[in-house]
């Protein structure tokens, strides 16, 4: 009977469950950071364009749009 042994070093390691966590928390934590980015750069450029069809004057909110 022939027994073949497992290769020891396959050249990677398995990864423990906390190097998986951080990766993920850290991939999460990238792909938010994008995001809001991106949300945040569409707002600065819409209220350009609301400041601009403004022309200077200022905008009148009533109470019920103060809340």
């Amino acid at each position: 009977m022939v027994t073949r042994e497992a290769p020891h070093d396959l050249g990677c390691s398995p990864m423990s469950n906390d190097k998986v966590i951080s990766l993920f928390a850290t991939t999460l934590t990238g792909w938010v950071n994008r995001h809001q980015q991106a949300v945040i750069g569409y707002l600065i450029e819409e209220n350009r364009i609301f400041k601009q069809q403004l022309n200077g004057r200022r905008l009148q909110l009533s109470g019920n749009d103060r809340r």
